[in-house]
């Protein structure tokens, strides 16, 4: 069995077959392991790099030897992923003042990348139960100004709340700055919208939200878009006429996605009945005419608007 794990090259759970392997097993596939990172001829292929890193990394974790494992991680620190490891295997063993110097190490070795979110959970978990939740939401908030995306407010916000409900700081100030720095954020670059309105959603703020989208309807997604009107248009019908043809000329546009003319048609049966609530059905005729002009050759699109009914 040791012979067959060490010629593997990919991801096996080693730990499923420690038992079977027994001490005798584990030291056999241990040598193993290292006559095959020794081999000259295998020395620039990526898949047996990859293959003793990891079963190095899975032996050691067996061993049950805690410093061994973290010196055997700490070789090689490419991503938030291994200082994941490291803290919660300190944690495990109670060694909580060295996990949290490991996921501080962690966030200033990879400040930008957006696969931090486990590492900054476990720091600010550490801080957390250290009583220190003054630095777990300055931690928070300086994830945040770096990555402002929907899940780091929404963690940002949850933890304002708490701290405000222990007494010790403000929860509205804190949501108030990261929104005003979102909003900083879109005027520099359209394409934070989205981000910015799941977080307006998330506070309640629905009427900014929409008059956001609005102003950014290019820079939106079919998804966001025909969220927020499935929302915004039994209240406002008005307002969602013009973010309606947005929408079907987004799926027209999709030519990649072989269902984009059954759900143009089926936002332009709704924009029709909201026409008709408006009682403004001869400009909903004449938009349909447009449409039918403009996308004349598109033969399966104009069948379909026969078949609705939309002539």
């Amino acid at each position: 069995m040791a012979n067959w794990i060490a010629a593997t090259v990919f991801d096996i759970p080693l730990a499923h077959f420690a038992p079977a392997l027994g001490e005798r097993g584990v030291r056999q596939l241990t040598d193993l392991v290292e006559q095959r990172a020794d081999d000259p001829e295998r020395a620039d292929d990526w898949g047996t790099a990859f293959g003793v890193r990891h079963l190095r990394e899975q032996l050691a974790e067996i061993s049950g030897d805690t410093d061994h494992y973290v010196e055997v991680l700490a070789r090689s620190l490419t991503g938030p992923d291994q200082y994941v490891k490291i803290v919660r295997v300190l944690r495990a063993a109670g060694r909580e003042a060295e996990a949290t110097d490991w996921a501080r190490r962690g966030l200033e070795a990879h400040p930008a990348s957006p696969f931090k979110p486990q590492l900054t959970d476990e720091l600010v978990a550490l801080l957390i139960a250290g009583g220190k939740r003054e630095e777990a939401l300055s931690v928070r908030r300086d994830v945040f100004a770096r990555t402002p995306l929907a899940s780091a407010f929404a963690a940002l916000a949850a933890l304002a709340a708490l701290a405000a409900t222990a007494r010790q700081l403000d929860s509205p100030q804190t949501v108030i700055w990261a929104l005003d720095l979102m909003r900083v954020r879109l005027a520099e670059n359209p394409a934070h919208v989205t981000e910015l309105i799941a977080c307006l959603r998330a506070e309640g703020l629905a009427e900014e939200a929409w008059q956001t989208a609005t102003a950014h309807l290019d820079a939106l997604s079919t998804y966001v878009l025909q969220d927020l009107l499935a929302e915004w248009r039994p209240v406002h019908p008005a307002d969602s006429v013009v973010p309606y043809r947005r929408l079907i000329d987004l799926y027209l546009g999709e030519s990649g996605n072989k269902y984009r003319y059954q759900y143009a048609v089926r936002h332009m049966k709704t924009l029709r009945d909201v026409h008709r609530e408006l009682g403004t059905e001869p400009e909903f005729t004449d938009y349909v005419h447009g449409l039918r002009a403009e996308h004349r050759r598109k033969t399966s699109f104009l069948a379909r608007l026969d078949k609705a009914g939309l002539g």
